[in-house]
């Protein structure tokens, strides 16, 4: 399609996994599923494991033309050839799996600096009326400095951190099966439901100790760091991409 020439060479690549994975048989397309939950590990790049997986699109697509089972033509069982692949794949080295871990963070700053400040700036006269009115100080400072509770940013770490460990330790499992990418997003909706409904029960928006962020100043800083950030990220994706004879796909879909 014609906006892939925009997208990464990853999501080019998983792309057309994806579409190839669908032409599949159920039965090979429910094993490749879970080799792919299987290597789904910090240690294997994400490019890795599409590549990985296409070449056993490939194996699929061959054996078919033979009247095989993608099992037949792998000739050991799924748990070996996992092993093997660890074995002799490239790991992901550190500078990459924190690349990986800011990327991630991405989305927390968006809640924090974007949608919480826009949250702010709107219920601000709220907060100044509740301070006329109790006679409690929150320290306002004006419209445009937010200010958040302590507790409430260390909750939003909590929160975060499990949601890491779901995407390291549980994620990779639920790919096994068809399903399970929707499972994993259903798991974190639901856990932003209770953590928000928690937020508002507990009163964290005007409790505890606070930190003031000047919102003029932290929302352009933001998407200037998430820029620098992603134009690292592509550039990276770029160079492991040039190891790979990964855009022989394009033959195979054509």
């Amino acid at each position: 399609m014609f906006w892939e020439k925009w997208t990464s060479e990853l999501t080019q690549l998983q792309n057309r996994n994806n579409r190839r994975l669908e032409q599949c048989s159920w039965e090979d397309a429910s094993l490749i599923r879970k080799i792919r939950g299987e290597l789904a590990v910090p240690q294997i790049s994400e490019f890795e494991l599409e590549v990985v997986i296409q070449d056993l699109i490939d194996m699929a697509q061959d054996a078919r033309g033979r009247k095989e089972s993608l099992k037949e033509a792998l000739g050991v069982s799924p748990e070996e050839f996992c092993q093997g692949v660890y074995a002799n794949c490239r790991h992901t080295g550190w500078a990459e799996r924190i690349l990986g871990f800011f990327m991630r963070l991405i989305a927390p700053g968006f809640i924090i600096f974007v949608v919480s400040g826009l949250f702010w700036m709107s219920s601000y006269d709220y907060f100044l009326l509740r301070e006329q009115l109790t006679g409690e100080s929150m320290g306002l400072q004006g419209q445009t400095v937010m200010l958040l509770p302590v507790r409430l940013l260390v909750l939003l770490a909590v929160f975060f951190l499990i949601l890491e460990l779901w995407q390291l330790l549980i994620a990779p499992r639920l790919m096994r099966w068809r399903g399970g990418r929707w499972i994993s997003i259903g798991f974190v909706l639901v856990a932003w439901v209770i953590f928000v409904f928690g937020i508002k029960t507990e009163g964290y928006w005007s409790e505890g100790r606070m930190v003031g962020f000047n919102l003029p100043y932290a929302i352009p800083l933001y998407f200037l760091l998430v820029l620098v950030l992603y134009l690292v990220w592509r550039w990276w994706i770029h160079r492991l991409s040039l190891e790979y004879d990964w855009k022989r796909a394009e033959d195979r879909t054509n």
